[in-house]
């Protein structure tokens, strides 16, 4: 399949991860992501009991954690 670059972006614009998926994304346990989300440091949204990440908002807190690795 031949993805074009735009229909990614939208995609991406628009993907929720679960919390388990953001964290095996990111190659981190659940519960660190999680006092993450509780600090305010990622972006999200609540579903119930359940959190949501946008994966933009994802991205963007990947940045910023590899940004200060440096």
């Amino acid at each position: 399949m031949n993805l074009s670059p735009e229909w990614v972006k939208a995609f991406a614009e628009h993907a929720e991860l679960s919390a388990r998926e953001a964290a095996d994304l990111l190659n981190i346990p659940s519960a660190v992501l999680v006092a993450e989300i509780e600090s305010g440091k990622i972006l999200h949204r609540k579903v119930g009991k359940s959190y949501r990440i946008r994966f933009n908002d994802l991205m963007d807190y990947k940045a910023r954690i590899d940004l200060a690795k440096l």
